[in-house]
C-alpha cells in the first residue's frame, strides 16, 4: 500500500473536494439552465398564443361592426321605403292615377323600434 505524507494526504484529500465541488456547481448550473430554458419556451408559448386570442378577438369584433352596420342599413332602407309606400298611399286618388298603378294599397300599421 502506498505510504503518503500527512501533508499529501491533506492535499489529495482538498484536491478531490475541490473537484467534487466543481463537478456539483456545474451539475447545477446545467440543470438550473435547462430549467429556466424551459420556462422561458412555456412563457413564449403562452404570450403567442395570447397574442392571437387577442388578434382573433380584435377581428371578430371589426367584422360583427361591418355585419352590424350592413344590417343598419337595410333596415333604414326598408324603413325609408315603408314611409315612401305611405306617402304614395296618402296621396289622393286622382294624382296618383297618373301615376304608375301600383297594386291596392295595403293598409299597414306599422310601428318603428
Amino acid at each position: 500500500m502506498l505510504n503518503f505524507s500527512i501533508q499529501r494526504k491533506i492535499t489529495l484529500l482538498a484536491s478531490f473536494s475541490l473537484v467534487l465541488i466543481v463537478g456539483l456547481l456545474v451539475g447545477l448550473s446545467l440543470y438550473q439552465t435547462r430549467a429556466s430554458t424551459e420556462r422561458v419556451k412555456d412563457s413564449s408559448a403562452k404570450m403567442l398564443a395570447d397574442a392571437a386570442r387577442l388578434n382573433l378577438e380584435s377581428q371578430g369584433k371589426a367584422q360583427a361592426l361591418r355585419i352590424q352596420q350592413g344590417f343598419t342599413r337595410t333596415m333604414n332602407l326598408g324603413w325609408g321605403s315603408l314611409d315612401t309606400y305611405s306617402i304614395y298611399v296618402s296621396v289622393p286618388k286622382p294624382v296618383r292615377s297618373r301615376q304608375t298603378n301600383f297594386a291596392k294599397p295595403l293598409r299597414v300599421s306599422y310601428a318603428r323600434p
